[in-house]
This record gives C-alpha cells, structure tokens and sequence, in this order.
C-alpha cells in the first residue's frame, strides 16, 4: 500500500525513478567525477589548514550553481526555480516546467551526440543475432576457477534482480 501511495506522489509531482545498473562502470563516470573533486576539497583546505566545512559547501555551492554540460542548467535552478547569485538567492520568474522541459531536451541530444561517438569511437555494428538465435550467456564469475559463460542448456531462470532470461536463446 505505501509504495503505490509513494508511486502515485512521485508521478504527481513529475518525478520518474530512474536506476543505474552497478555492474556498468560508465554509468557512475559522472558521480565518481564529483566525488573525485569533493576529496580534493577536503584535502586542499586540510593541507591550507581551512575549515575543511566551509570549503566544502563553498565547493557545493559552486558546483549546484554551475551550469551542467548534458542538461546545460545549473541544479539549483531545476530544484527550486531561482538563480543563485553572490550570497543571496532571487526567485525567478520563468515556469518550472519549461525549465525541466529544456533541460529533458538537452539530455536527449546528448545522449544522440554520445552515442554517435561511442558508435564511432568502438566501431560498433548493428546486430545479426535474431530471436531464437542461440548465444552464449556471460554470467558473473562466483571465483577465479568459474567459467566466464554459462556452458548449461537450461530453460528460463531469473537473474539477480528478478529478470527472466534463457542462457542458450537472445530473448
């Protein structure tokens, strides 16, 4: 009953979950970005004997008021409709929803212009293996002696997160 009431709230405020598979390294590029900066922060104003808080949300609020290259709008301006300037935040006036509505758009050019260039870079193909084609499953290695792909035959099974597969057919 609380996760319905909890999807519903979300969708009515416009909010779409959206998840990241862990096994995918590039997709924490960004976030490992950031973290890789906050640590320089901290070690920067350790080193200059700052307080290393302060620095940290001088840092925080550089980077929430920095414009990001996909959606090309700072955070803070997503989050709360206003821009902030110097010490003191002004309310804008523009509508919240053509903000988020641009910001959608430039992420969805992004993602065209970065795969073009992954495409290009990888000299990736499209795909000749069609339904009912049988391939080889990569599964994840439980120690060093465990094969890379799953030699087994078997009928439908469910991975860790509940998806169904077939390890000798492309589903």
């Amino acid at each position: 009953m609380g996760m319905i009431l909890k999807d519903t709230w979300l969708l009515n405020l416009g909010i779409e979950w959206k998840t990241s598979s862990p096994l995918c390294p590039q997709s924490k590029g960004s976030a490992e970005s950031v973290m890789k900066a906050l640590g320089k922060v901290i070690k920067t104003s350790m080193l200059e004997r700052k307080n290393w808080r302060q620095e940290l949300q001088r840092f925080l609020l550089n980077y929430r008021s920095t414009p990001h290259a996909t959606t090309k709008i700072p955070p803070c301006e997503l989050l709360f409709n206003r821009k902030v300037q110097e010490n003191r935040p002004e309310l804008s006036t523009q509508n919240v929803v053509n903000k988020h509505r641009k910001a959608n758009e430039n992420i969805d050019k992004k993602k065209i212009s970065n795969k073009q260039y992954y495409d290009a870079k990888k000299n990736t193909k499209t795909s000749k293996i069609k339904e009912e084609d049988i391939v080889v499953c990569k599964q994840k290695p439980n120690n060093k002696l465990s094969p890379r792909f799953n030699p087994d035959r078997g009928e439908e099974r469910r991975n860790s997160y509940g998806t169904k597969w077939q390890p000798h057919h492309h589903a």
